[in-house]
């Protein structure tokens, strides 16, 4: 039985960055992939940060040109056409923001980005302006990490790897207005070697699947998003409540003893649930709930600040007035 699947006539954004700079999934993107009940071939294309990583064509419409020099592709976006070579599969192409933008400077917006085109694909393909060198490498990895961490992983979880080289698509003066180019208009020698990259992916590129080797379709994978945000949500919860409760464990402990309901107690536990705050924001590792654990945590903390000002002014005025 075929199954269902969609033919859409161009992409949609499927994550994006909302005001707050935070990853968002669009609710329309995900009842698209819900529609497709055909099992599905995941190709991400992921890349640094004007490197044109948008001008891999993977499918005969291929995504717009526009972000071949310029960071105009955020979040992830995604196209689901009819796989052209494998029956009764749909293939999802999922293009990236590009990473290491030094405007945007979130190295945190990286990694998310990164981390979910890595989970929600089957075939990662990873865009370099020149060679993969060492520099690329680390971009690609945390700094803090082993040198030949970032090799052992591309090693252990991405095989079999490929290597394709690519020429210039065009000249300098149509490189600047790539959105607006046929092929006719692109270099013959980059139109074919284009055409032999797509060739191999549509024929390489294998069937989304689970660890337990369960093939994926479009509503799995929607399904398997929302598990791995709420698995992400979670873990994210527990880190930040673990790192509030050392943080601010000697900021509780003067709460406990008293040290703050004294004449000018006040300022000085305001300057503490400073201070541990900046040390709690400047700690990695809290996730996507951070802010969020934290405001919940500075709020109940609101009413014990009040009772410590009322304190404070009654010692102080009571001072006074025995002067």
């Amino acid at each position: 039985m075929a199954g269902q699947t969609v033919s859409m006539k161009e992409p949609v954004c499927l994550i994006e960055n909302d005001s707050d700079g935070k990853l968002r999934v669009v609710r329309s993107a995900l009842d698209i992939l819900d529609q497709i009940d055909q099992h599905v071939v995941v190709v991400a294309v992921v890349g640094l940060y004007r490197t044109g990583k948008t001008v891999f064509i993977l499918c005969p419409q291929g995504f717009a040109l526009g972000a071949t020099i310029q960071s105009k592709t955020k979040g992830i976006w995604m196209w689901c056409v009819p796989h052209p070579e494998k029956r009764d599969h749909t293939l999802v192409l999922l293009d990236t923001e590009g990473l290491g933008d030094v405007e945007k400077g979130d190295e945190k917006n990286d990694n998310w980005i990164f981390s979910l085109a890595v989970l929600l694909s089957s075939t990662l393909v990873y865009n370099s302006m020149g060679t993969i060198d060492n520099n690329a490498l680390e971009k690609l990895h945390k700094k803090d990490q082993a040198y030949n961490l970032p090799r052992s992983c591309l090693r252990n979880y991405f095989t079999p790897r490929w290597c394709f080289v690519f020429e210039r698509p065009a000249n300098g003066n149509k490189m600047r207005r790539m959105e607006e180019l046929t092929d006719a208009d692109l270099e013959p020698s980059f139109v074919e070697q284009a055409k032999e990259f797509c060739d191999h992916v549509f024929k390489e590129a294998k069937t989304k699947t689970l660890k337990q080797g369960l093939k994926v379709t479009g509503r799995l994978l929607q399904e398997e998003y929302q598990k791995i945000c709420e698995r992400n949500y979670k873990e994210s919860q527990k880190a930040c409540e673990s790192k509030i409760e050392c943080i601010f464990a000697p900021l509780e402990e003067q709460i406990r003893d008293g040290s703050y309901m004294t004449s000018g107690g006040y300022k000085e536990y305001c300057n503490d649930l400073k201070l541990a705050t900046s040390e709690y924001r400047s700690e990695k590792g809290g996730g996507v709930k951070a802010e969020e654990v934290l405001k919940e945590y500075l709020e109940r903390k609101a009413s014990i600040g009040q009772a410590i000002l009322s304190a404070d002014k009654s010692l102080s005025e009571a001072e006074q007035r025995a002067e």
